[in-house]
């Protein structure tokens, strides 16, 4: 149903400079692009909790929280009405990321919009 495009994983989270999703490529570590708007297949929500606690510390953001998973065609999510919940995360008051106020640690599809929205797509 829906073709990998990619087969490295990526880690991607806002970048709040550029306002943004960034992608690190997860073998080697480095920002591979700077994307508005794709899907990720076979995610994972990951909260490193030191990064967390920094920031709770300094008042500073930094990047400690974001998801992996593999670049798939978002056509088929955009195409049909899948059930799409929303996905949020706030360091000061969550230890994970919440789907509809529920921690959420994988999705089989995630859909990243303009302006930080996260979808996670259930596809029956």
């Amino acid at each position: 149903m829906f073709t990998t495009l990619t087969t490295n994983k990526v880690f991607v989270y806002w970048n709040l400079h550029k306002q943004l999703w960034s992608v690190r490529d997860q073998t080697t570590r480095k920002v591979t692009a700077h994307l508005t708007f794709f899907c990720l297949a076979n995610c994972q929500f990951v909260v490193n909790e030191k990064g967390r606690q920094r920031v709770i510390r300094t008042g500073h953001k930094n990047v400690h929280a974001g998801v992996t998973g593999y670049f798939v065609d978002c056509t088929p999510v955009t195409n049909r009405p899948w059930g799409c919940d929303r996905v949020t995360y706030n360091p000061q008051t969550h230890t994970s990321f919440k789907r509809g106020g529920v921690p959420i640690q994988e999705s089989n599809y995630t859909l990243f919009l303009p302006n930080k929205q996260v979808l996670a797509v259930d596809c029956l």
